[in-house]
């Protein structure tokens, strides 16, 4: 699935996207690596 698809379905802006998946990081249920990438802590999301 492409981010594209994802904004279309969900009907949020790619911003807001973005914004709370920082803040899944920021809270250790997701993990980062790299510099656009983004992980659950199980494995590649």
């Amino acid at each position: 699935m492409y981010q594209r698809d994802l904004i279309e379905d969900l009907g949020y802006s790619n911003k807001t996207i973005i914004e709370h998946l920082k803040a899944l990081v920021d809270l250790g249920i997701l993990g980062a690596y790299g510099e656009n990438r983004v992980f659950w802590e199980g494995g590649l999301a």
